[in-house]
């Protein structure tokens, strides 16, 4: 039980009382026959003494007769994760957990998770088709999977169980790979080509010659961007989702960009039309007060590769395109992960079937001596 109450409380500098409002949990729980009585006081909101009661009610459950249910380990998992966490990914984590795994494993006790259990859960993963009729995907297979592990090792690690759940991952054996689109240097010209309007043209540039993921070029802002050195700082990503910037996406992406020439003077000319004065380098390079809405970012996109005749390629694609030039050119994949805020590892798993082109590449040029 959640309830409100006052507290007269003394202003230091001033000397004044004033009542402030506060809340309390109070009650009783019983769990096969053992009894628990509660009470804490002092919480600034109803939701935190309603997150101080139901987690005092979950653990308890856990350390008077560890029959905790996934559900609830879960709950505290995604609790825990949220105080640190991404938004976005929390949101992501709870969408994932009710479509895909609360079914199945929800009300389950941990103790009556079994890995045969798991075994058909995963088959009737592999089995689930989607609207298209088309199956899913083995790295959206590996997200749902790692999900439904990530709760258990935290009980484990935390004492909330003492059960090791280990299980094989499943997924397809032959997927076909998507075919990668993306613009070669030709096209992205014919593209830019067609762009009318300058602050669209300054954004696809920018994603294309350095490539920037879509948040990262719309958090930017005209204090991220030095035209003296030439080079753009990236240290925040914008969630479109919830409309907030945050920071990015990993580690990694930490990091600055040179900016070649093309793309700097665009950025520029978009400087001189706003009319940037140091009193206003906290606005975004690309929406100014507010970052550009997702709806006509895409039709800009649309309308561009109708224009020029092209076929029309992902936001995200514009990347790829960055990447796939670099790769052409012979880049190692250390220096293009260096420059995209990715892992080698990832560039290699991404793009490994451009890389073995250009290997080849190199063994027939020698050939050739």
């Amino acid at each position: 039980m959640v309830k409100q109450y006052y507290k007269e409380i003394v202003n230091p500098a001033t000397g004044r009382k004033r009542k402030t409002k506060f809340w309390y949990a109070k009650g009783k729980i019983t769990i096969d026959g053992k009894r628990l009585d509660y009470y804490k006081a002092g919480f600034t909101s109803d939701e935190a003494a309603r997150s101080y009661e139901n987690n005092l009610i979950i653990k308890a459950r856990a350390d008077i007769n560890n029959e905790i249910t996934y559900e609830d380990l879960f709950n505290l998992y995604l609790e825990d994760y949220q105080k640190d966490g991404k938004l976005r990914t929390y949101q992501d984590f709870q969408q994932l957990y009710d479509n895909r795994i609360k079914e199945y494993f929800g009300n389950m006790k941990i103790s009556a998770i079994s890995n045969a259990k798991i075994r058909i859960w995963q088959q009737s993963l592999l089995e689930t088709t989607k609207k298209d009729g088309t199956h899913f995907s083995n790295s959206y297979l590996d997200k749902i999977q790692s999900l439904f592990k990530m709760p258990l090792n935290y009980g484990l690690k935390h004492g909330f169980i003492d059960k090791n759940i280990n299980f094989e991952k499943i997924k397809f054996r032959s997927e076909k790979k998507k075919e990668m689109k993306f613009y070669s240097p030709e096209e992205f010209n014919s593209f830019i080509d067609a762009a009318d309007t300058l602050k669209y043209k300054a954004f696809f540039l920018t994603l294309y010659f350095c490539g920037l993921r879509k948040g990262e070029a719309l958090a930017l802002t005209w204090n991220d961007i030095d035209f003296k050195n030439k080079c753009i700082k990236i240290e925040k990503t914008y969630d479109s989702r919830n409309r907030i910037v945050t920071t990015p996406k990993t580690n990694n992406s930490y990091r600055t960009v040179l900016i070649p020439e093309r793309c700097l003077e665009a950025l520029k000319e978009l400087n001189h039309y706003y009319k940037i004065k140091s009193k206003d380098m906290d606005r975004f390079v690309f929406g100014y007060f507010a970052p550009f809405g997702l709806t006509p970012i895409e039709l800009a996109n649309k309308n561009y590769a109708q224009k020029a005749n092209l076929k029309k390629i992902r936001i995200h694609d514009f990347r790829h395109s960055h990447v796939t030039y670099l790769l052409s050119q012979g880049i190692s994949a250390f220096a293009i992960a260096k420059q995209i805020g990715d892992t080698p590892e990832m560039v290699n798993n991404t793009y490994g079937h451009l890389l073995k082109e250009s290997k080849e590449l190199i063994v027939s040029a020698f050939n050739n001596i």
